[in-house]
């Protein structure tokens, strides 16, 4: 059940227990009044109380209803309980006189004021209740009507009662008071009837039908009341008496009809908009009656009582004299107001710049339009009236003009329809139109008003797209007045900013000020925009929540049609990244990326400001080269991870160890350059120095490895050692290498001889440059030999650099020039092909069980298609992988373990032969040996030189031969120059030996006649 259908169900309850209650007091009411054995005081006791509270009770439930009510209703409803108060006020002298003085109350009394006014009152109010429900106002009409129908009463009284009138003519009063009860009440009554049952419809009508019946049980009472006094027949215990109690049963049940209906509101009156002929009959038909009742009653009247009747009908003729000139003075009226609503209304269709048009409903012929319609459709009016719709193709779709005649003559008016029209000129214009049905001449015709919407549709859908790109977009958007109070705010600036779109609207964009520009740069800011310009900047704004945020900001004036700024518009970008990005470039563009500290770059400029500085002042400036000591044999070893770390950590504790005004920068590898500036004597500068070496002291943690490493350091002093950046780095750099040529962990001043001895290295590393070119490395060959057999089973390839001015350099001399620059691939590419041509050669003549020990630097190992590399060598000279062994170092190893295993794998798949050399000089090559691919383990000569003599070399040399025999491992001992070292190597098991016991590295053809020799 809906909550409508429950308040209209308890709305029935409500009333049919208030008929319910009613009907109960009236039983009760006769019972006590006709049918128990009361005394004529006792009755008039009874009666008496009923009337007294039931007038009372109506009163105030008609007054709770009027303070429920507005306006005429309010007053309709004061005027009905001030009638039943009147009543009860009437009651009170009537109990007063009867039940407390003990006396019959007379007639005419005091009381009787009371009771007339009750229908005074009555009457009153109905006026109001007329003018709640009517168009009309109360005024000289309504006035007459009720006056002819109280004159016609009062005559047809006179003319009907004439016999008892003569006989009470001695007592006017009395005569007066008894023909005022059916004069009032019949004439109030008929009005009610007549006059406004007629007019009403609805729950109006229903609540008036308890009004008027009120009013009828009143006025047929009161009226036989009085016609009982004429005759002198009334006392108490009359039938009448439960009559006055039903008509105030009658007007409470009214009232409470009335507050049940109200819901919240008075409901609105409804009145025939025309009134009925039954309306204009009423007053004729009380003229007709009134002279069928003289004329009935002609015989029985004298002279005196033509007298009278004479001046009741004078009375009579006035008021319907009023009536007539009221009537037409109304018609009169109306049809003016109707004709200057016509007027207004031609006016307003010609002028009205909506299109308005009237067609037949039928087939769509244009009866009239004004001339919107037809600047709309661009045909002129002779054109358009009489022809239809369909003619002139004014709808694209006929069938939904069908469907909306056909709505429209259901319903009578459709309003909102989006419809298209299509121009005379064949465009499509979207209007918006309203239809209503109207009759002319009987016929149906539809009044259409119409406005054309298509600019203003396209103007919304662009204000759409443009409105859905600000609040899509990702750029900030704000848009504020002149003074800058915000207006609008879209999705991005909320989510930039953090503010809510209501937090943010009233106020101005100073909560997003972040104190870190100044005063200065926002008046420019607002001097630029309130001078028409667009201002372009970047800002450094405050998020909600206290972060700060770069923001690329643009904010344009807005302009009015007349030229005057009213809005600005301001759009933004977060760039916190970009310019996060960027002091990130900037700072790495003048620092090391890997220990953040001043690169080269910056430490130039840094020391060309120093220099000068330091000219200036007469001082001295100390520049600091230091270079770590065997930092490759530490990347070799641990790998360059833990190289990368070494040289974090130093950084760190170099920048601990300097003074507030000293300069450091990372040079490159593991180079450090240190700029001392205010040096008063070469005393700071060793004191710095030794300070530097000094973080050394204490080991590195590398991977929780304790790692003890040591550096070299050169100085080189302004002005002594030169008086620009270039020469004293040069210098200094000159001076570390001296440091490292003398052990390295310490640190050398530099001296004229020390820049000899760096241009010597520098004209060393030009000339190896040129010497693979003119074929001045040379391979030599070293025996490897069973000593149990004492037949040679390979060679190792030794190479070899024929200087033609110094003659045959050591390998010591060249070789970590070579893997410094780089030049070592190359050249180990050359000792590659070189050896494989030379044990071709030897396979040719006959000695094909030898092998080739090649030895793989770091730099070569970590190329890519390494095996693919080796295995075209290898076909290119006509041998199989087995020939071939690769020894590489601990070192090497150790570098990327995962990509070492990976590439080692793929070389032994391959049948390579892989040698680990220099075994058991490493840092940790115990604990990879049984993880590696290796074939031969090579015991180093470091080992071998002191056995047997020395016991703990003994002692390593056999857990070393132990060790490969128990992993199945082929072992080469090198370095065996003596017997007692080939026995005892032979003891332990290790037969296959090189060293000068056997042969000195030999040039390629004294290899080749060693060989002869031996074999």
């Amino acid at each position: 059940m809906s909550v409508a259908e429950a308040v209209r169900g308890s709305r029935r309850v409500n009333n049919a227990g208030t008929v319910l209650v009613t009907g109960v007091l009236l039983v009760l009411f006769a019972a006590g009044n006709y049918l128990l054995p009361l005394s004529q005081a006792q009755v008039h006791w009874w009666a008496n109380a009923f009337w007294t509270l039931g007038s009372l009770l109506t009163g105030l439930k008609c007054l709770a209803a009027a303070r429920g009510g507005a306006g005429p209703m309010r007053r309709a409803w004061l005027f009905f309980a001030l009638a039943c108060l009147s009543w009860f006020a009437g009651m009170l002298v009537w109990d007063y006189q009867e039940l407390l003085l003990g006396r019959y109350t007379p007639f005419p009394y005091w009381s009787d004021i009371g009771f007339l006014g009750f229908g005074v009152l009555m009457a009153i109010g109905l006026l109001f209740y007329n003018a709640a429900s009517s168009r009309m106002p109360v005024g000289l009409l309504e006035l007459s009507q009720l006056g002819i129908f109280v004159s016609s009463i009062l005559i047809i009284h006179l003319a009907v009662f004439a016999e008892p009138i003569r006989r009470l003519s001695d007592q006017p009063v009395v005569l007066s008071v008894a023909l005022a009860y059916p004069v009032i009440y019949m004439a109030l009554f008929v009005y009610a009837l007549a006059v406004l049952w007629g007019r009403m419809e609805g729950r109006v009508r229903r609540n008036m039908g308890y009004v008027i019946a009120a009013i009828a049980t009143h006025a047929t009472v009161n009226t036989l009341y009085a016609y009982s006094l004429l005759d002198a027949a009334y006392a108490a215990g009359h039938i009448l008496d439960i009559f006055w109690l039903l008509g105030f049963g009658l007007l409470y049940i009214a009232a409470v009809d009335f507050g049940s209906n109200r819901e919240g509101a008075v409901p609105p009156m409804s009145l025939r908009r025309q009134v009925t002929r039954q309306d204009r009959m009423v007053p004729v038909l009380a003229l007709v009656l009134t002279f069928l009742a003289l004329l009935l009653s002609y015989p029985e009247l004298d002279a005196r009582n033509f007298q009278q009747l004479l001046i009741m009908v004078l009375i009579l003729l006035v008021f319907v004299a009023l009536r007539e000139w009221a009537s037409n003075a109304l018609v009169l009226r109306h049809i003016q107001e109707v004709e200057t609503s016509e007027a207004n209304l031609r006016r307003f269709f010609a002028i009205s710049p909506a299109m308005v048009s009237i067609t037949r409903a039928v087939d769509g012929a244009f009866y009239d339009v004004n001339e919107a319609f037809c600047v709309a459709c661009g045909y002129a009016r002779e054109e358009l009236l009489g022809k239809s719709v369909a003619e002139l193709g004014l709808w694209p779709d006929a069938d939904r003009r069908d469907s909306i005649v056909n709505e429209v003559m259901a319903k009578d008016r459709v309003e909102g329809l989006d419809v298209r029209m299509r121009t005379r000129a064949g465009e499509d214009r979207e209007l918006l139109v309203s239809i209503v049905r109207i009759s002319l001449n009987d016929d149906a015709y539809l009044l259409s008003t119409a406005v054309d919407v298509t600019d203003r549709r396209r103007a919304e859908a662009e204000m759409s797209k443009l409105s859905s790109a600000l609040e899509q977009t990702a750029d900030m958007v704000m848009i504020t007045d002149r003074s800058g109070v915000a207006e609008y705010v879209n999705p991005a600036f909320e989510q930039v900013t953090g503010y809510t779109r209501d937090t943010i609207l009233g106020s101005t964009p100073r909560l997003l000020k972040s104190g870190k520009q100044g005063g200065s740069f926002y008046q420019a800011l607002w001097g630029q925009i309130l001078a028409g310009e667009v201002f372009n900047d970047v800002l450094v704004n405050k998020r909600n929540d206290g972060s700060l945020f770069y923001e690329q900001k643009s904010i344009a004036p807005l302009r009015d049609n007349d030229g005057r700024i009213t809005h600005f518009i301001s759009t933004g970008r977060d760039i916190s990244e970009r310019m996060q990005v960027e002091e990130r470039l900037r700072f790495l563009a003048h620092h090391d990326t890997l220990t953040e500290l001043p690169n080269r770059t910056l430490l130039l400029e840094r020391l060309g400001r120093s220099l000068a500085a330091a000219r200036a002042a007469g001082r001295l400036l100390c520049v600091l080269f230091l270079d770590l000591d065997r930092f490759k044999f530490v990347n070799d070893t641990l790998g360059h991870e833990a190289g990368d770390t070494l040289l974090r950590q130093l950084g760190g504790r170099l920048m601990r160890a300097l003074r507030a005004h000293d300069s450091i920068a990372r040079f490159g590898g593991d180079e450090f350059v240190i700029v001392a500036e205010n040096i008063d004597n070469v005393g700071e500068a060793r004191q710095l120095a030794e300070r530097l070496l000094a973080v050394f002291r204490q080991p590195f943690m590398i991977d929780d490895n304790s790692l003890n490493v040591a550096a070299s350091v050169g100085i080189g002093l302004f002005p002594y050692d030169g008086e620009d950046a270039g020469t004293l780095l040069r210098h200094a750099d000159a001076a570390m290498y001296r440091a490292k040529e003398r052990g390295g962990n310490t640190y050398e001043f530099y001296a004229e001889e020390i820049g000899a001895h760096a241009e010597k290295r520098l004209l060393l590393e030009n000339e190896l440059r040129r010497a693979l070119n003119r074929d001045e490395f040379v391979l030599h060959y070293q025996p490897q030999v069973d000593s149990a057999t004492g037949r040679p089973c390979g060679f190792e390839a030794l190479i070899r650099w024929q200087h033609p001015e110094r003659g045959l350099v050591p390998p010591g001399d060249f070789i970590p020039i070579l893997e410094e620059t780089g030049m070592i691939v190359e050249v180990g590419d050359w000792v590659l092909q070189t050896a494989l041509r030379q044990l071709a050669d030897w396979h040719r003549r006959g000695w094909d069980g030898l092998t080739m020990a090649v030895n793989l630097s770091s730099r070569q190992f970590e190329r890519s298609g390494l095996p693919e590399t080796l295995e075209r060598a290898l076909n290119e000279h006509g041998l199989d992988p087995g020939v071939l062994e690769l020894e590489i170092t601990e070192g090497t190893l150790m570098q990327d373990v995962a990509s070492t295993t990976f590439t080692l794998q793929q070389l032994s798949r391959s049948g390579f032969g892989i040698a680990l050399d220099d075994f058991g000089t490493g840092y940790s090559s115990l604990s990879y040996l049984s993880k590696f691919p290796f074939t031969t383990l090579k015991i180093d000569r470091a080992f071998v030189r002191d056995i047997p003599g020395d016991p703990d070399h003994t002692a390593i040399t056999r857990a070393i031969v132990a060790m490969g025999q128990g992993l199945r491992l082929r072992l080469v001992a090198e370095g065996v120059e003596t017997e007692e070292q080939r026995a005892f190597l032979n003891g332990l098991g290790c037969s296959l030996m090189q060293g000068y016991l056997y042969s000195r590295p030999l040039s390629a053809a004294a290899a080749t006649a060693w060989l002869a020799d031996s074999v």
